[in-house]
């Protein structure tokens, strides 16, 4: 009876441990049944983050692109819109990643787009390359802070001034590059600088809420 006893508490001791001893696809499979209620408890999690995540930012990018087609369309300091897209995306891609910053460059650059009078440009493809070249940088290189977003934005708003001149001077062969500088590229170049606190004051305080729901969900689960 002793031995009994003995052979089922070893053999219970075993299936206790059997996730430690036993072979590795073993070890694989247990996992998947130990875990998959959790894991699909953190899909739906992260699946919901990502949703509000894009709503958040969705909605603050069209506020700003409104705003920058209508109030300061009238409004132009300089004589010049600035651009409150580069910046917006900018400050996503810094706030959150590289990711991030490349599908809210492409949604800004549709956007502005659609509701303004442009037509069809390479916007999107500079606010792609902007949002994940800025995130990549802030990930690896620099820090999340207002002075680093405003040589992000100086630098941004070279690359975009030079990509207006090639597009100006290929499509209205009536201004001369001088001209070009003059009268679009330098005011707009100047306007974006002088208000770009706008679009980073929204997205930051778009991302603060969103920041901020994040830590009471990792608190409460905890």
């Amino acid at each position: 009876m002793k031995n009994i006893f003995n052979k089922i508490g070893s053999r219970s001791s075993r299936d206790k441990n059997n996730l430690i001893k036993a072979p590795v696809p073993v070890q694989k499979e247990l996992k998947k049944d130990n875990l998959h209620i959790m894991d699909s408890t953190s899909d739906k999690s992260i699946a919901g983050e990502i949703i509000w995540r894009v709503i958040a930012y969705g909605t603050a990018i069209v506020f700003l692109a409104l705003l920058q087609v209508t109030v300061f369309a009238k409004f132009m300091p300089f004589g010049a819109t600035p651009d409150f897209m580069l910046t917006a995306v900018i400050t996503v891609s810094m706030c959150e990643n590289e990711r991030s910053g490349t599908v809210a460059g492409l949604f800004a650059g549709f956007i502005i787009e659609c509701i303004g009078s442009i037509g069809l440009t390479l916007l999107p493809i500079l606010y792609m390359m902007v949002g994940c070249v800025c995130g990549l940088a802030t990930y690896w290189y620099l820090t999340d802070s207002y002075a680093v977003t405003a040589v992000y934005v100086l630098i941004g708003a070279v690359v975009k001034g030079m990509i207006n001149l090639v597009y100006i001077t290929a499509f209205y062969g009536d201004f001369s590059i001088p001209v070009a500088f003059v009268s679009i590229i330098i005011p707009e170049y100047a306007s974006t600088l002088l208000l770009a606190f706008i679009p980073v004051a929204v997205i930051r305080f778009t991302a603060r809420i969103l920041h901020g729901k994040r830590k009471i969900k990792n608190i409460i689960d905890k």
